[in-house]
């Protein structure tokens, strides 16, 4: 059967966006005749056999796929496999394209527009795929759609990757949430299987008529953290902590369900308040049949749970004849009502807390630490020093409610009270208690969510659309630059200095303003290591100390051992790049090695997961971009693309000695003067980046293409101790030994890994290799082949 043509391999390696490129989730493919209709089958990279969109085992990498099929020319291409655990979709449009102009049909030309995000033409010419950052709203996946068929996936699917791009489209893989949210509607409307097309229908769970709602959220939240039989157990489900009670977080889901049942009857409170606790996860959405996962739980819980809270009454104080209830002296009437024998609890005191404190404190239950407003971002509480002076505060206060206290007796119990409350004990036990309380508790992953606001000592510029505005709590920013936005501000003496480090290589400087700039945003589409590379006295130091300065939270210097080296840096050091964008790493030792592994896991999009001390294990995703910075280059082993793609070579061959006087912590001085007017240097980069990518000047690409023509140790190997031929035959064994005698420093392992991707790796049947395996196509230098 004859294949429609494809682009060729090298279009694909060139196109491809590198989002996707990165993960293992590659399979080639070939047509085969199923019903008589020529179906598109995935293959193994590895073997050849049947891939499924369902098996990892049968996936490999964008690589092993490439080779693949220029192994086998049976194959027509490559594929990637959507799965529940990325975070990509892909929208398929039959027969969109017009035959007759060869141009795109109207109806798919709108959702092209809307969705924004790398498209390519299908192997047939006829239809489009559209790759984006989403998750499919809803159950259907196909449907015809004006004169064609759009399918839509985002898990157990492959699609064919050309690389024909379509021109005039972004070339990387975009967020697009929204936008595929409006498509989805547009094309699958409202006929979701099993449900109705009334508007309720995809609302979750609805109030039961079954009981009537009396209390807020927060109050039935409150209400079953209080409860004495099970309330500190409700804590621990409430923020995720089920181990200890459960077997399984399914058990934990139905008995938070269980106890929301108790205090009202209406389904959708109780959806609505499980979705508030540290146990929401995807599963509650999952549906089984016509119902999802939440829906039968919470019908359940309703159907087995008959009693209803019902709050106790309190009877009415009688005052005594001629006395009359003390005026309000300014103090809350909840001061003056204090029930003594209800209230005078450390959970009443937790309660209080929160209530006078609910917009100054946030809790993190995955970092186990509070987080303070200081009226630019929250503030990481590492101590935990300002909660517990807001909680002392609190039961010092405690002391002036004496003053609203008539009777002897009573001011009595009142200052008993008052002495334990202001225990050391009983203040750390309110700070616990108060952790739970769903009015300050948050997740982490809610935290910094818009990679594109900076935040600034005097408000927060969003880097997309350029609105420039007060810090807001609502933001939910933790981080913070150490300069203000001064958009007229300049920078003399920093352009003084680029000119001066560079000289007259313009290419490099706007390189270098781009690079930075695109380091000020929480964008990480473009996976690149820069190495800034010189002897020194020549600017790389100055350079890096003023931006960290400037950038403050957003930067940090990290030790060479996390990307160099071989040993393993502790989690708490990869924590600590949470929210950063520019990590710094300077001056490793002369002959170290670069962690080729560990750079395409940092630099990749996979999430991250690490913890601090004293912490679980907890995930985020990448925001931060490397820099290295040094006098000696590192050793790099690896020959693949998947590591040169990343390394950007950019030298600084000034020596300042020679030109200039030095000037001690020249950076502070930089950053004292005109940090506002270097922040629009790295602004204008931003913009640079963002209208033209970047540009690589000449003096990087040939430095990197050195760099890597010396990194080549096995190159090197081949060159001096080997022949190339096609009819040379040698063993491995011989070679690998001949390697370790010229000074190799790879595994033989790595060493065959190696040599199989320039030569074919066999098994001899007959003559001097019999039963050995070989490498065709190569021999040790003066050594006569004898089959």
């Amino acid at each position: 059967m004859s294949s429609v043509p494809q682009p060729p391999l090298e279009a694909i390696e060139r196109n491809c966006p590198s989002c996707i490129r990165e993960r293992n989730q590659w399979v080639a493919w070939k047509y085969v005749e199923r019903g008589g209709k020529p179906t598109k089958a995935p293959i193994n990279p590895h073997n050849g056999s049947l891939a499924s969109s369902t098996d990892a085992a049968t996936w490999g990498t964008f690589a092993e796929a490439i080779e693949a099929c220029r192994r086998n020319a049976s194959l027509a291409g490559v594929g990637f496999v959507f799965t529940a655990d990325d975070p990509y979709c892909g929208v398929d449009l039959d027969d969109s394209v017009d035959e007759s102009t060869e141009q795109l049909k109207p109806w798919a030309q709108q959702i092209v527009d809307r969705l924004d995000s790398y498209t390519e033409i299908s192997p047939s010419s006829s239809g489009l795929k559209v790759f984006i950052k989403a998750n499919k709203p809803g159950s259907r996946c196909r449907k015809a759609y004006e004169d064609g068929e759009v399918e839509i996936y985002d898990r157990d699917r492959f699609f064919t990757v050309t690389g024909n791009r379509l021109p005039s489209i972004p070339s990387e893989v975009n967020v697009r949430q929204e936008s595929l949210e409006a498509v989805y509607s547009q094309v699958f409307g409202n006929d979701e299987p099993g449900t109705s097309a009334t508007p309720s229908a995809s609302r979750g769970p609805q109030p039961s008529d079954s009981g009537s709602v009396s209390l807020s959220d927060d109050e039935i939240i409150d209400l079953a953290c209080k409860r004495r039989s099970t309330g500190m157990k409700f804590q621990a489900l409430w923020n995720g902590d089920w181990n200890a009670h459960f077997n399984s977080a399914s058990e934990a889901d139905s008995s938070i369900v269980f106890t929301l049942a108790y205090f009202t009857k209406d389904a959708a409170q109780i959806d609505r308040i499980f979705r508030r606790s540290q146990l929401m996860r995807d599963k509650w959405d999952q549906k089984h049949g016509s119902e999802s996962y939440g829906q039968r739980t919470i019908a359940k819980a309703l159907s087995k749970v008959t009693k209803q809270y019902e709050p106790k009454k309190k009877r009415p104080a009688t005052p005594k004849q001629g006395s009359q209830p003390p005026a309000n002296l300014g103090f809350p009437k909840a001061a003056i009502d204090w029930d003594f024998k209800s209230d005078q609890t450390e959970n009443a005191m937790a309660v209080e807390f929160i209530d006078g404190n609910q917009t100054k404190l946030r809790y993190v239950p995955s970092w186990k630490k509070w987080l303070a407003w200081d009226g630019k971002r929250w503030k990481v509480d590492v101590d935990q020093s300002r909660t517990t002076r807001l909680a002392r505060r609190l039961v010092r206060n405690y002391w002036d409610r004496l003053l609203a206290i008539q009777t002897e007796k009573k001011q009595k119990e009142w200052a008993d009270f008052c002495r334990w409350a202001n225990r050391k004990t009983t203040i750390e036990n309110v700070v616990s208690l108060a952790r739970c309380d769903a009015r300050t508790t948050i997740d982490h992953e809610l935290l910094n969510q818009n990679t594109y606001f900076l935040n600034l000592q005097n408000g927060t510029l969003d880097l997309s659309t350029w609105e420039f505005r007060d810090h807001r709590q609502t933001d939910s920013i933790t981080q913070i630059a150490n300069v203000a936005y001064e958009p007229k501000a300049q920078c003399p003496k920093w352009r003084a200095f680029i000119d001066l480090i560079f000289g007259s290589d313009d290419e490099a400087k706007r390189y270098i303003q781009a690079l930075l700039g695109y380091s000020c945003s929480g964008d990480v589409g473009e996976h690149i290591l820069p190495i800034c590379y010189g002897s020194g006295a020549n600017g790389k130091s100055t350079l890096w100390n003023a931006i960290v300065e400037l950038l403050g939270d957003y930067a940090m210097l990290a030790p060479s051992k996390l990307l160099l080296g071989t040993t393993n840096e502790h989690d708490t050091v990869i924590a600590s790049l949470y929210q950063r964008r520019l990590v710094a790493i300077s001056e490793p030792d002369e002959g170290s090695k670069l962690r080729e592994a560990r750079v395409k896991e940092l630099t990749g999009d996979e999430q991250i997961t690490a913890r601090r001390m004293r912490e679980d294990y907890w995930s985020f995703r990448r925001t931060h971009k490397f820099w290295l910075s040094t006098n000696h280059l590192p050793q790099i082993n690896g020959t693949d693309e998947g590591i040169w793609r990343r390394i950007k070579l950019i030298p600084f061959r000034v020596d300042l000695r020679l030109v200039t006087e030095p000037i001690p912590d020249y950076h502070k001085l930089l950053v004292g003067e005109e940090g506002s007017g270097i922040l629009n240097w790295l602004l204008d980069g931003f913009k640079d980046w963002r209208a033209n990518g970047f540009i690589e000047p000449k003096s990087v690409i040939e430095e990197t293409k050195s760099y890597r023509g010396s990194s080549d140790e096995l190159g090197r190997f081949i060159s001096d101790c080997c022949e190339v031929s096609p009819e040379l035959v040698a063993s491995s064994s011989e070679l690998f030994e001949a390697y370790r005698n010229w000074g190799g420093q790879q595994s033989q392992t790595r060493f065959s890994t190696s040599m199989q991707s320039r030569f074919n790796c066999a098994t001899r049947t007959f003559g001097r290799y019999r039963n050995k395996r070989v490498f065709e196509g190569c021999a040790l230098s003066k050594v006569d082949e004898m089959e």
